[in-house]
């Protein structure tokens, strides 16, 4: 790796993210089939049920069109439902099913390995640090 390379923090944590990710996935096997994106909204669905999709846009700094898509999927593969709003009918709310629910916990725990193996526990004084400097990061992103 050359010098100039070596300094591009998001490109490194980008490498360790897909790293994590795809060793979380692989050892779900078939039943994990589904992007990082698609995690994503799903955990964004699991932490606030019923968010509509509007809110997963607002949320993960997505576009309307790629959400729409990612939802279809999702809801295809029978990891989410989408039911109308009874509040407004133009809008959709978003639920996981079991296999949704079970889909997530089991990535989440494999995740949950990953963070510990490199962080070390929640306690540690590395983890709290790079906890609040990921939280600055998200709050700078969203303004």
């Amino acid at each position: 790796m050359n010098e100039k390379n070596e300094h591009k923090l998001i490109q490194r944590l980008m490498r360790i993210s897909k790293q994590c990710w795809s060793d979380s996935k692989n050892k779900l096997g078939t039943n994990a089939d589904l992007t990082n994106m698609q995690y994503n909204i799903c955990l964004a669905v699991s932490g606030c049920p019923g968010i509509s999709q509007d809110g997963i846009c607002k949320f993960l700094f997505m576009d309307k069109g790629s959400v729409a898509k990612l939802v279809s999927k999702l809801v295809a593969a029978n990891l989410i439902t989408r039911t109308v709003n009874p509040e407004d009918r133009r809008e959709y709310r978003l639920f996981l099913t079991e296999l949704g629910e079970n889909v997530i916990r089991d990535l989440e725990n494999n995740i949950i390995e990953w963070e510990e193996k490199i962080f070390g526990s929640k306690d540690d004084a590395f983890y709290q640090k790079l906890e609040a400097l990921v939280t600055k990061i998200e709050d700078k992103m969203s303004k």
